[in-house]
């Protein structure tokens, strides 16, 4: 026949009620100590992304007034007469190749990033949703153990006296 190392306490239901609210309660414990590592995990995710985001942006917009700033100068060697040379040109034509590989960059960093954030912050709902359930157990759990213990003393006393 099969022994089981571990006897759970079936003699009284009070027993049987008192560890298993503290085996909720503990439980309850670990679940919202494992949440919350996830937590601070997604927060983390979500600085990088945003600051990701925020560096793309900077980059974007300083080749964006690059290009402002060549274009300026090509104009205003137009409107004053003045012959624009093939380096300036060439020049100008490499501003104009950094900002699109800027914009093709920053277009696909967004792209990738929207979906992400989105999941982060579903799972960042969710994770606050599981701490309010581990909080229910703990305070659940803590109630079986306290009725189950005090229902077992009561009975231990009972019998011994009565």
């Amino acid at each position: 026949m099969l022994q089981m190392p571990l006897q759970i306490p079936t003699d009284t239901i009070h027993k049987f009620l008192a560890i298993f609210g503290l085996v909720l309660a503990l439980s309850s414990v670990g679940f919202a100590y494992n949440e919350l590592e996830k937590y601070r995990e997604i927060e983390g995710k979500l600085a990088r992304l945003n600051t990701e985001i925020d560096f793309k942006d900077m980059t974007s917009k300083l080749a964006v007034a690059s290009f402002e700033e060549s274009k300026k100068r090509l104009f205003e060697k137009e409107a004053s007469r003045q012959g624009i040379s093939s380096d300036e040109l060439n020049k100008f034509r490499r501003v104009v190749d950094k900002l699109k590989l800027e914009a093709e960059a920053y277009i696909n960093l967004v792209g990738v990033a929207i979906p992400k954030i989105k999941e982060l912050k579903l799972l960042q709902r969710y994770s606050a949703y599981y701490f309010f359930v581990a909080g229910i157990l703990l305070v659940v759990g803590a109630l079986v153990a306290a009725y189950g213990f005090r229902r077992w003393h009561a009975d231990s006393n009972r019998s011994r006296h009565g």
